[in-house]
């Protein structure tokens, strides 16, 4: 994933150490690397953003003369531009016209499918990454009241990826002093870098996680 320092990680401090069961201060910092590196390796594992980015994704991919696409990290808050090889550039104004582009809502059913489509153009046939799309993708992180979350913004990271999440930050946590020799070390972009343990999710933890993986063909 790109190098972003997270405005919100996908879960909040106050939520872990609820979970932990702490409520000394004494442990924030660690508990607050854990969390950076734990997004960082969500984001990682699942091939895709998770907490939305303030800045456009773009995206390069090769037209296949068809009339849509379908986004690597949806679902898709805001779609600014989409480029087709030299020849269409449909800008924000055009993308909001819903006669020229239409895309899945952020907040509707087929949120998550995160297509692009064209009323008048296609994705012609061409040179490799002879198209691309600029928009925001991913979800607002879950505001709990601490002014840690993205103040209840819709949509917020789904409930399975939110828990899977708090539950690998509590493992590591828990392992943290332990030593294996199987280990992962993930640094986040925030420059805070903590030990994975290969094999640190359970299975159920997993399982939350594996129905929003991404496979880039």
């Amino acid at each position: 994933m790109a190098n972003d320092i997270y405005a919100h990680t996908i879960v909040s401090l106050t939520d872990l150490k609820t979970w932990l069961g702490i409520t000394v201060t004494t442990y924030d910092t660690v508990l607050t690397q854990i969390l950076n590196s734990t997004t960082d390796f969500v984001e990682k594992y699942l091939n895709r953003y998770v907490i939305a980015r303030a800045d456009l994704l773009t995206e390069y991919f090769d037209g296949q003369g068809g009339h849509d696409c379908f986004v690597d990290n949806p679902p898709i808050l805001s779609l600014d531009s989409v480029y087709i090889e030299d020849t269409v550039t449909l800008d924000s104004t055009a993308c909001a016209d819903t006669d020229q582009v239409r895309f899945d809502s952020a907040t509707g059913a087929n949120a998550e499918r995160g297509r692009i489509w064209l009323m008048n153009y296609a994705f012609g046939e061409g040179y490799a990454d002879n198209c691309y799309r600029k928009y925001r993708g991913g979800w607002y992180a879950k505001d709990n009241g601490d002014g840690e979350g993205g103040a209840n913004l819709t949509p917020m990271v789904p409930y399975d990826i939110w828990q899977a999440a708090r539950e690998i930050a509590a493992a590591c946590y828990y392992l943290k002093d332990r030593q294996k020799e199987d280990v992962q070390s993930i640094s986040s972009a925030a420059g805070d870098s903590v030990t994975f343990f290969v094999g640190i999710m359970r299975p159920e933890t997993a399982a939350k996680l594996d129905q929003y993986k991404r496979v880039k063909l």
